[in-house]
């Protein structure tokens, strides 16, 4: 499980891009180059943000697994984000007479206070930190007089999210559809290819095997819903059933393309394993301790 060194600056900046030059030395050209890359992932921004590492509150039902004595008899329990701080990484590695290339590391600060509502309307609270880290690549495929000066997004990863501490541990994710994609997931951080993320096909029905440290972990699927075909997006929320093996599955239908301001688009859809420990939710003594993979993929019916 990575945990890794983490850049928190002023919650008041949004986005910070940090650059570290390698061959470049034409200050006016890293300058130039910042603001090309800068532009691009506010462009792409679909491929690093989702509801669960943005500014949403999350609730759910009473999950079905519970250990036999427990301080909390729970009905109801989410997050309430109070402030995300959000810092970007890049370091431009230009090697002279080959491509230059650009390392991202997209990250964000997540606060809050995670509720739980037990079966006499008392709460618990439980102030929580979580830090979502993601990677990406850039290249420059272009001249200087190129649209952003010749850079394109060429490789991306999932997001994983850890909880401060974190004991939880994913170790693996498994997405098996009825049009036929096998695909398992060991390590959410690394890098894919911009164009060969995952897709599935509209109306799929994904069958989604998690495995985890622990067998009585509370492992959650959250992933975008749409409302007939409008663009109103409306946070879905599961709980995946539990084998008593550290396994944990459950499922979830691809929706098609979908209407923004008069047109239909396929965008980017991010699918999150959110696993929460037994005592995050059942022991009132426990820490919030959480670890949560946010995987992108997109519908075939066109795609970009």
């Amino acid at each position: 499980m990575r945990n890794p060194i983490l850049r928190r600056l002023s919650p008041a900046l949004l986005a910070l891009i940090l650059f570290a030059g390698g061959c470049e030395s034409d200050p006016t050209a890293i300058e130039e180059d910042q603001a090309a890359i800068q532009a691009l992932i506010l462009e792409e921004a679909e491929f690093f943000t989702s509801d669960l590492f943005s500014g949403t509150v999350e609730e759910g039902t009473t999950p079905s697994l519970g250990k036999a004595l427990t301080a909390i008899t729970p009905w109801r329990f989410g997050r309430q984000i109070l402030n995300v701080d959000r810092t970007i990484e890049i370091t431009i590695n230009n090697p002279g007479d080959g491509t230059a290339t650009a390392d991202v590391v997209w990250t964000a600060v997540i606060t809050g206070v995670f509720h739980v509502i037990d079966d006499t309307s008392g709460t618990h609270t439980k102030d929580f930190t979580d830090t979502a880290v993601r990677y990406a690549t850039f290249e420059k495929l272009g001249p200087d007089s190129a649209p952003r000066r010749g850079w394109r997004l060429t490789g991306i990863s999932g997001t994983e999210s850890l909880s401060s501490p974190a004991t939880v541990d994913i170790l693996s994710v498994q997405f098996q559809s009825t049009s036929g994609v096998d695909t398992t997931y060991t390590d959410v951080a690394t890098l894919a290819d911009r164009d060969g993320i995952l897709m599935f096909a509209p109306d799929d029905t994904v069958t989604v095997t998690v495995t985890t440290a622990n067998t009585d972990d509370i492992v959650l699927l959250h992933q975008p819903g749409y409302r007939m075909v409008h663009a109103g997006r409306n946070h879905i929320r599961r709980e995946l059933t539990p084998h008593g093996d550290g396994t944990y599955t459950g499922t979830f239908i691809v929706r098609g393309l979908v209407y923004s301001n008069g047109q239909l688009r396929n965008p980017r859809r991010h699918v999150t394993i959110d696993v929460l420990s037994n005592g995050t939710v059942y022991d009132d003594t426990e820490p919030y301790d959480s670890n949560a993979w946010g995987i992108i993929h997109w519908v075939t019916a066109g795609g970009s």
